[in-house]
């Protein structure tokens, strides 16, 4: 019989892409698979068990399900948790020291990083304690768990290296299968530019909108797939002649629909959350790379020196609009090197940032904890 996983969310998208599309498909070969997440009901889906929440409606909502959600979990009666927020350390913690439960942090982000960048409005007197509360508070918890999932080698720096591993979250060669180096489109029309992922001033997506309206070739645009929050930046978006906005595009009708793009945008703007990263922690660079569209990158630090090793595309300062702007018409201009930062980008995901590289990880790692 094979042992049960659950893997358990209470703020992503039940089908999120590294949890459900990715993780909880990949352990289906040898765990039984148990996903509690946000959906409104439970189903079975692609072999995967799924207990619906339903999403925390507001921020007291989203603290309650830390604790509600426990007995939902233990019901499950699984032989590894593994959770996906970082407000649920605490969860992880309960399952961990009063239920003896093996436990699993999976740890998207550097959150100490992320939270530093953030205002705390009426609450920014107390930001330095916060952020210094949470940071001990996460790095003691994480202490008692069996294992610590990172998205990226200098997020996995905080923690035991003893049982800490790295698993990227890159494309699976399934999502890459049909790309192939590509050429400049013959008409401006068919060159799209494209911003893929969460939409946020601090990802840059005012500067998309500003540096396309200053390209000089109209027919270009910009094309934005994500779900906005954020009514002034969706306003903006609809406003603009030179911005299509799309929303979110389901994880299966992704690939086809960045089959019709040509350069990709990743204007990380420069705050803390952002300043640290290492390349390997940015999905969409992969998505991008992996489906040969060059893609035009924040020149933070660690991502020059990705992009010095890896290629695929051009680092740039996220700030400035006009630099971008520029870049925009070289890649449209510049066949020779479109097509040399196309190949790259796919030669980088084909052999090694991909994700069928990487899942073997999470079962060995899961074996090792069960065998301890």
């Amino acid at each position: 019989m094979k042992k049960k996983v659950c893997q358990f969310t209470i703020a992503h998208l039940t089908e999120d892409e590294r949890i459900f599309h990715k993780e909880c498909k990949s352990l289906l070969k040898d765990f039984d698979v148990t996903l509690v997440a946000t959906s409104g009901k439970d189903e079975v889906k692609d072999g995967i068990n799924i207990i619906g929440l339903g999403m925390p409606k507001g921020a007291w909502q989203r603290l309650k399900r830390i604790f509600s959600i426990v007995p939902v979990l233990v019901k499950q009666n699984a032989d590894i948790y593994h959770f996906h927020d970082p407000e649920l350390v605490i969860t992880g913690y309960i399952l961990k020291k009063f239920y003896g439960k093996r436990v699993a942090y999976d740890v998207h982000e550097h959150y100490t990083n992320k939270m530093k960048s953030k205002s705390f409005g009426k609450l920014k007197l107390f930001k330095p304690i916060i952020v210094g509360i949470w940071s001990r508070m996460e790095r003691w918890m994480a202490k008692s768990f069996d294992l610590i999932v990172s998205a990226d080698s200098v997020t996995a720096q905080q923690f035991p290296p003893d049982r800490t591993i790295t698993i990227g979250n890159f494309p699976t060669l399934e999502f890459i299968k049909d790309a192939a180096p590509r050429s400049v489109p013959e008409k401006e029309e068919d060159f799209r530019v494209v911003y893929l992922g969460t939409i946020h001033e601090q990802r840059g997506l005012r500067k998309c909108v500003e540096a396309i309206e200053k390209v000089k070739y109209p027919g270009i645009k910009l094309h934005i797939i994500g779900n906005s929050n954020f009514p002034e930046l969706t306003e903006l978006f609809q406003k603009s002649s030179r911005v299509v906005y799309h929303g979110r595009i389901p994880w299966e009708k992704l690939s086809a629909e960045l089959n019709k793009c040509s350069v990709g945008l990743i204007l990380l703007q420069p705050v803390s959350a952002f300043m640290y990263y290492p390349g390997e922690n940015i999905v969409k660079l992969f998505e991008y790379g992996g489906m040969g569209i060059p893609y035009i990158m924040s020149d933070f630090p660690g991502l020059k020196k990705f992009n010095e090793k890896n290629g695929g595309g051009i680092t740039v300062d996220p700030t400035d609009t006009d630099l971008i702007a520029r870049t925009i018409e070289k890649l449209y201009e510049d066949k020779e090197l479109f097509h040399k930062l196309s190949k790259e980008g796919i030669e980088m995901v084909r052999k090694e940032y991909n994700w069928d590289m990487q899942a073997q990880k999470l079962t060995d790692a899961y074996n090792r904890i069960l065998n301890r």
